[in-house]
């Protein structure tokens, strides 16, 4: 070491006292940085669970090395841990290690808070059960998903031409509105694919105002009791429009409403129509916006981690929508 740097951390020991370093257990962690604090007069040894390490590294020297580098780094062949140390001030160095077949990254840095030890473990073996869990794991592509809404878009024509083709798949009407402010959502038919872990929902949103109504179908969701799924893949256009005569129907609403707010007095001298004659056309208008309608399809598969939830059709399904907006 030469007087100058020795000088340096002369004066850097003489502001604080040794530090004594900290000793620390994590797991293997391949796609995580660890970023460990070194000292020029503490070792800092790090320790895998088995020999049969390889290094790749930035600003390291061995002992033997005569061109200096910030960091000093010991390893025997064959042994599984290794030992680091800054070299000069602000040392700082970055190192791989492949340890049966995977990359585990290091940054070496001065530090006041320097660790001594570092021990890297294997994480537990999960238990039994969420081992079978993960077997049970579903692996639904987006082209089955697909392929489910279209079989069941087609599930009455197929079945009565192919009676065996029914055999992962089962139905049941529904027919439940859900209400919302500017429309109606009637929950019209559920199909569940067995196999895939699959309910597919038929949708009819109804507007119930003389204006389209959008929604977002990438927003849908299913709550079923206190659980909520959202949507795997939904076939929607994300309008419900209005009747083509409902410019029509809504100035003549605007007129029936302003004769029922009206002084008896005015309406009268107007010659308007009676006042239950106009309640009675009041309905049937708004009943005439509710022709406006739109078909939807939504999927829901599995649980949000992966597994099956084996959700029965005899559920009732609340679909959630995000808020309507007019144009």
């Amino acid at each position: 070491m030469s007087a100058a740097i020795a000088a340096v951390f002369s004066a850097r020991s003489e502001e604080s006292p040794l530090p004594a370093g900290r000793l620390l257990t994590q797991y293997l962690q391949p796609d995580t940085t660890y970023v460990v604090g070194i000292a020029p007069n503490l070792p800092t040894t790090v320790v895998f669970p088995a020999p049969g390490l390889g290094f790749q590294g930035v600003g390291l020297m061995q002992a033997s090395d005569t061109t200096p580098q910030p960091v000093q780094i010991e390893h025997t062949a064959g042994t599984n841990y290794f030992t680091v140390r800054a070299i000069m001030p602000n040392a700082r160095s970055d190192l791989n290690v492949i340890f049966e077949g995977r990359i585990y990254a290091f940054v070496f840095a001065l530090s006041h808070e320097p660790i001594r030890g570092l021990t890297l473990s294997r994480p537990p073996a999960a238990p039994a059960g969420a081992r079978a869990a993960a077997k049970r794991t579903l692996r639904v592509t987006v082209n089955r998903l697909v392929e489910m809404l279209d079989e069941a878009k087609a599930y009455d024509l197929i079945a009565g031409a192919f009676p065996g083709y029914q055999k992962n798949i089962s139905v049941q009407g529904k027919g439940y509105r859900i209400p919302y402010l500017l429309f109606d959502a009637l929950v019209d038919h559920a199909w569940r694919f067995e196999e895939e872990d699959t309910i597919i929902l038929r949708v009819v949103f109804i507007n119930k105002t003389p204006r389209p109504v959008y929604f977002r179908p990438d927003a849908v969701a299913v709550k079923i009791g206190e659980r909520t799924f959202y949507c795997s893949i939904a076939d929607a256009t994300g309008e419900i429009p209005a009747v083509a005569n409902a410019t029509a129907l809504e100035q003549e609403q605007t007129q029936l409403v302003a004769q029922l707010t009206a002084a008896p007095a005015a309406a009268k001298q107007a010659e308007q129509m009676p006042a239950a004659q106009a309640r009675s056309r009041l309905g049937e208008i708004l009943a005439a916006y509710q022709r406006g309608q739109s078909v939807a399809y939504f999927a829901i598969t599995g649980n949000p981690d992966g597994t099956r939830a084996n959700v029965s059709l005899t559920n009732n399904f609340n679909v959630l929508v995000a808020a309507g907006r007019l144009p």
